[in-house]
């Protein structure tokens, strides 16, 4: 199962249902065997809190992800102590030349006020605000540049690492081609991220 949350408020996703089977696909690509992976859209605030008091980092990032199954861990808690080496983090994207059939199973959307009691295998935390700057940087819909995030963290659970840059080169060409089976070749996906409207005068 995948499940996703907006925990920012303003922020909403159409089509989620289309993105969560793309992501499934990709998982299966990759023989990603988890049962369960929530993805959940925050702040820069949020995710500075998490790469503080998880991973020892100053600062925001992009996208965070944490793998359960592999720690023996069910679900991120105060009183556990996670060790940096345990988690595995993807730095913000380095300006390079950024430049989809769908395997359908169960997924489903959620908001922050759904009460489900089973933890997941893995959550993968991307910042809604960092992604909405790098869109700009990168000239791409911030769209584009979120599910290139949930991609990337999808890419880490199945074992891909950036650490080095022709790692993170090769990295890039899979989200590249994971980009253009979700139809960013005809250069749009069939979902949207609709960002709040800014309304100050």
């Amino acid at each position: 199962m995948m499940r996703l949350i907006i925990d920012l408020e303003g922020w909403s996703l159409g089509g989620e249902e289309r993105m969560l089977e793309w992501l499934l696909a990709e998982a299966k690509t990759e023989s990603l065997d988890l049962d369960y992976i929530q993805f959940i859209l925050i702040n820069d605030d949020q995710i500075r809190e998490l790469n503080e008091q998880y991973l020892r980092h100053d600062g925001p990032t992009d996208v965070i992800t944490f793998n359960y199954q592999e720690m023996g861990l069910e679900g991120l808690d105060d009183e556990v102590d996670l060790e940096p080496e345990n988690l595995v983090e993807a730095e913000a994207l380095e300006p390079d030349e950024n430049t989809s059939s769908i395997a359908i199973e169960e997924t489903e959307v959620s908001d922050e006020n759904d009460d489900d009691d089973s933890f997941p295998d893995a959550e993968i935390y991307v910042s809604l605000q960092t992604a909405q700057k790098q869109a700009v940087h990168f000239e791409c819909t911030v769209t584009e540049e979120v599910s290139r995030l949930l991609l990337h963290g999808v890419l880490h659970l199945a074992g891909w690492d950036d650490n080095t840059a022709a790692k993170r080169e090769a990295m890039t060409r899979r989200e590249d081609d994971g980009l253009a089976r979700a139809g960013r070749v005809a250069g749009v996906l069939t979902w949207q991220i609709n960002e709040p409207v800014d309304t100050r005068g």
